[in-house]
């Protein structure tokens, strides 16, 4: 069962905006390492991601210079995708969009204009946006 979870984290009165899809029956077993035999398949990839997502808020609170910038909410997605199928793939990364030239804006829409809506949503939350 997934359940989605967003909070404010007060970290040193330095705020951050996190939100996290935690899947709960995982979350539990997180400190035995353990996942439990059912008649569903878990993916290999959500059991991967969930195990990053201690490592980004780890990361959170290690990090809390008070900057959130471009580098920082990408450090944090490369966190989440560390060892997963998605890290592999080629798509995922701007260097690979030259390998999909035949199709016309094949996520250079999506990809690189992400990129100019960071000031957007920083704003939208009230937070400082620095472009590094």
């Amino acid at each position: 069962m997934q359940y989605m979870v967003v909070f404010l984290a007060d970290i040193s009165k330095k705020y951050y905006l996190c939100r996290y899809n935690v899947t709960i029956k995982l979350a539990d077993r997180w400190k035995t390492n353990t996942i439990g035999v059912t008649d569903e398949a878990i993916n290999v990839d959500d059991i991967i991601e969930t195990t990053n997502h201690f490592r980004a808020v780890d990361y959170i609170i290690q990090e809390n210079n008070g900057k959130l910038t471009e580098t920082y909410i990408k450090q944090l997605h490369f966190i989440l995708k560390s060892g997963t199928s998605e890290e592999r793939k080629e798509m995922f990364y701007y260097n690979g969009l030259r390998h999909w030239p035949h199709i016309k804006g094949y996520l250079a829409d999506t990809c690189l204009t992400a990129q100019d809506h960071f000031k957007v949503l920083l704003e939208k939350f009230h937070i400082k946006y620095d472009h590094n």
